[in-house]
C-alpha cells in the first residue's frame, strides 16, 4: 500500500513538474543536483518501508538476500546495470556518463541519510542525585534509563551512574532536566551509528 501511493504521488508531481521550463540545460548540473534531490527522495521513501515501483524495488529485493550490503549499494548496481544496457540501446556515450554521475551521487546520498538516520547518542551521567534524576528522566521521557553502581577513583566515593540512549534532537533537552537537579553532574555523549531495540528502529 504504501508503494502505491508513492508511484501515485511520483507520477502526479512528475506530470506537475514537467510543465516547468527546466532551470537549466547543463547536462552535468542537471545530473548532479538531479542525482542529489532524487537520492534524498528515495532515501526518505525506503526509510519509510515503501518504494517508488522502480528500481529500488529491484535493490530492495536484493538487499533481503544480501541484507550486509547498503540499499545505496544496490540502487547502484540495479541502476548502473540499466545505464550500461542503454548504451548499447542508444549509443550515446556521453548521456551513460551523465546518468553514472547521476546514480553515483543518488546512491550516496541514499547511504548517507541513512547512515545519519541510525546515528544516536549514548549519554553517561554521574552524579550523587542519581536515583532521583532516573525517576524524573523515566516520567518525562520515552527512553529508558540504566542505573550502574560506581565510585570514584580519587575519592573513591560511591556514586551512581545512569547509561541512556537518545536519538541527536533529544539531547539538549535531557541535559536540561539532568542539570535542573544537579548543577555539578559530570555527563559524557558519545555518538552510537545504530541502536538495536525496544524505541530504535532500523533504517536500511
Amino acid at each position: 500500500m504504501n508503494t502505491v501511493i508513492s508511484v501515485v504521488l511520483l507520477s502526479v508531481f512528475v506530470q506537475i513538474l514537467s510543465l516547468f521550463p527546466p532551470i537549466t540545460k547543463n547536462g552535468l548540473l542537471a545530473s548532479m543536483f538531479g542525482g542529489a534531490i532524487y537520492g534524498l527522495g528515495i532515501g526518505i521513501t525506503l526509510a519509510h518501508s515503501s518504494t517508488t515501483g522502480g528500481t529500488d524495488i529491484v535493490a530492495r529485493l536484493l538487499q533481503l538476500k544480501l541484507p550486509f550490503l547498503p540499499i545505496g549499494k544496490m540502487l547502484l548496481a540495479v541502476d548502473g546495470t540499466i545505464i550500461l544496457a542503454s548504451l548499447f540501446v542508444f549509443k550515446t556515450m556521453e548521456l551513460a556518463m551523465m546518468g553514472i554521475i547521476s546514480v553515483l551521487i543518488s546512491t550516496f546520498v541514499v547511504d548517507r541519510l541513512h547512515k545519519t538516520l541510525n546515528y544516536s547518542k549514548m549519554i553517561f551521567v554521574v552524579s550523587r542525585q542519581y536515583e532521583e534524576i532516573a525517576k524524573h528522566l523515566i516520567a518525562t521521557s520515552p527512553r529508558g534509563v540504566t542505573l550502574v553502581e560506581v565510585r570514584g577513583g580519587f575519592s573513591f566515593e560511591k556514586k551512581g551512574m545512569l547509561f541512556c540512549l537518545l536519538k541527536s534532537s533529544e539531547i539538549i533537552e535531557f541535559q536540561k532536566k539532568v542539570l535542573s537537579f544537579d548543577s555539578s553532574a559530570f555527563m559524557v555523549i558519545s555518538s552510537s551509528e545504530q541502536i538495536v531495540g525496544n524505541g530504535f528502529r532500523i533504517y536500511t
